[in-house]
């Protein structure tokens, strides 16, 4: 055994102590014992400063790492300890294959072989590995996996028909030192409309030799111009030589149709930066024999009521709208109020910019009086409904109106 053994082993009896004497005390009141937890595995390297393996090597040389592997849980479990590629998440960030999957390169470069271990409550080890960089390898990042998982897949709150694999991964992060060459790809764009949810999809490659982090901005707009997404997004890493996708949520279904979208993403620490100009995606007319899908959300009555003085001339106009939202509340949306007179627009009034709509018909009453005073004229009205993600900045354009009436200020 070594000293990471020892140092769980007393962790996981004094854990042991405080989930015995709990059980025993709730048992003594008639309660029902709790259920298993799940596996929790301990993954760190040795003699590194942080939670995963960084390391600088050249071509042609040899390293040998350690790497601190147990079970952190309460009960035995048996596991699976392996190697594995490495690859990019959608929407960045770090992801391993599975113990099963064939490996490349670097991932062939670790000596590191596929082993079973069935451990004890609080049974830790180390291993030593090595890892091998070819005569010849061209300066840059690489990245592979290393991982421990549950052998077989667990049940899911003690039922067995959820079945899990736990599983934790640490990467071996290996930079070959030479010029940097960072370097950005926008791939194809595509819209996937389901009966449930609508997302757009655009692909996002890293050509060059290290990884970065893109953040910036994703626009829509109808075939009218008129705008129906924008969203500010920030990536997690896309590793060197890796592709991935950018995916969009779209909290409402869209019409058929041609729409353009416009990417741009930029790494400023890393100097570079692309966007896609405006690129055409279209949404398909459902098949004749598709199941039929709820409608989007859609204005379903508005009505404009002038409220005069004595002397009949024009205080301010009483706005009376219903919406009517088919499909999955909406927690966080928009009502804007645009005002023009003569053809030209005087604001745009926010009627409501706080508002929730559940499933069914909501309806907003909201008085407007304009800034000023009520100028001689033509006055005239639109409505714009957004959803509004708080914690992105995402506005997704959920359905606008232009009013039949008018109101004349003499």
């Amino acid at each position: 055994m070594t000293t990471l053994r020892h140092w769980l082993l007393a962790s996981w009896l004094t854990a042991m102590t405080i989930v015995l004497a709990t059980s025993v005390s709730a048992l003594a009141q008639g309660a029902t014992p709790p259920a298993a937890e799940p596996p929790s595995f301990l993954l760190e390297p040795v003699g590194q400063e942080s939670s995963y393996f960084d390391i600088t090597m050249e071509p042609g040389s040899t390293q040998e790492l350690t790497v601190a592997l147990g079970n952190a849980g309460n009960e035995p479990v048996s596991t699976i300890t392996y190697v594995a590629d490495a690859y990019t998440l959608v929407n960045g960030g770090f992801g391993v294959e599975g113990p099963d999957d064939e490996i490349s390169e670097p991932a062939t470069w670790i000596t590191y072989s596929t082993e079973t271990l069935d451990l004890a409550p609080g049974e830790g080890l180390e291993r030593t590995f090595t890892v091998s960089i070819p005569e010849g390898t061209a300066p840059g990042q690489y990245i592979a996996g290393l991982s421990i998982q549950t052998a077989e897949s667990i049940a899911v709150g003690g039922s067995e028909m959820l079945r899990q694999i736990i599983k934790k991964s640490i990467a071996i992060f290996i930079t070959v030192p030479g010029p940097e060459t960072p370097e950005l790809a926008i791939g194809d764009i595509q819209i996937n409309q389901a009966d449930t949810s609508t997302s757009l999809v655009i692909g996002v490659s890293n050509p060059g030799n290290v990884f970065l982090n893109p953040a910036g901005e994703v626009t829509m707009t109808a075939g009218s111009g008129e705008p129906v997404l924008t969203a500010p997004v920030t990536m997690g890493p896309i590793y060197a030589g890796h592709d991935t996708t950018l995916e969009v949520f779209i909290p409402t279904r869209l019409e058929p149709g041609t729409y353009t979208v416009t990417v741009a993403l930029a790494d400023e620490e890393k100097g570079v930066e692309i966007g896609s100009g405006d690129i055409p995606v279209t949404v398909a007319d459902a098949p004749a024999d598709a199941t039929p899908t709820a409608a989007p959300v859609t204005f379903e009555e508005v009505v404009l009521e002038p409220l005069t003085a004595s002397d009949g001339a024009l205080q301010a106009v009483n706005v009376r709208v219903v919406i009517a939202n088919p499909e999955t509340s909406i927690p966080s949306a928009r009502l804007t109020l645009h005002v023009s007179r003569d053809g030209e627009l005087v604001e745009d009034y926010p009627l409501n910019s706080s508002l929730v709509l559940p499933t069914g018909a909501t309806e907003i009453q909201q008085r407007y009086i304009p800034l000023g005073s009520w100028e001689p004229g033509i006055y005239t009205f639109a409505m714009t409904l957004e959803a509004v993600d708080s914690a992105t900045g995402q506005i997704t354009v959920l359905a606008t109106h232009e009013v039949e009436e008018t109101i004349e200020v003499p």
